[in-house]
């Protein structure tokens, strides 16, 4: 029973700092750009590559409340509130911010860098303007950079915890009803 309420806290407390490391990891580069007309300019000019962290793309808010959230229900859990709905919902914002993790990487220019938010180039015709896109409007590619990495990991390793939490609590709650004795039952016969 002890080991079980360790590996309780434990995996709470894991759930907690990968949510804590989640939340640094929003702030570091997620996605880097590379320079298209660069092989073009010549070697030894001064150019930069910019680099885009997830708190500036499109789903800020929604990756930060997903943390957010985790490390709430993480620390609900540890404190012994609702401990029960507390893991299960831990899982569930684990296994969300896993997801949008994989979504983010997945569509990093275009929500990161934040192309999809750019409305297409017109061109005015004869019934009004009509979008277009011109071949030589390419844009440069986008890889990505260490916190995408960062986060992956640590919301793998959140959802890893977020599972041992459950299934701690559903064993805990299981072994305090195996001890009800037949003893303490009302007895059936009345009389």
């Amino acid at each position: 029973m002890a080991h079980r309420r360790t590996l309780l806290q434990l995996s709470g407390a894991t759930v907690l700092g990968a949510s804590a490391v989640m939340l640094g990891a929003v702030f570091t580069p997620f996605v880097t750009r590379t320079c298209v007309m660069c092989p073009l300019i010549g070697p030894g000019t001064a150019f930069a590559f910019p680099s885009y962290s997830l708190a500036q793309g499109l789903d800020r808010v929604i990756v930060l409340a997903t943390i957010v959230l985790l490390a709430l229900f993480a620390i609900a859990s540890l404190l012994g509130i609702q401990r029960r709905i507390a893991s299960a919902a831990a899982l569930v914002a684990a296994v969300s911010s896993l997801a949008l993790v994989a979504f983010e990487g997945a569509d990093a220019s275009g929500r990161v860098v934040g192309e999809d938010a750019a409305s297409p180039p017109m061109e005015l015709g004869p019934h009004g303007p009509i979008p277009y896109v011109p071949a030589h409007a390419l844009s440069p590619p986008a890889y990505l950079d260490a916190g995408f990495f960062l986060l992956l990991i640590a919301a793998l390793v959140a959802v890893a915890a977020a599972i041992t939490l459950v299934a701690m609590v559903q064993r805990m709650s299981t072994d305090s009803t195996d001890r009800i004795s037949p003893q303490s039952l009302p007895s059936p016969i009345q009389g």
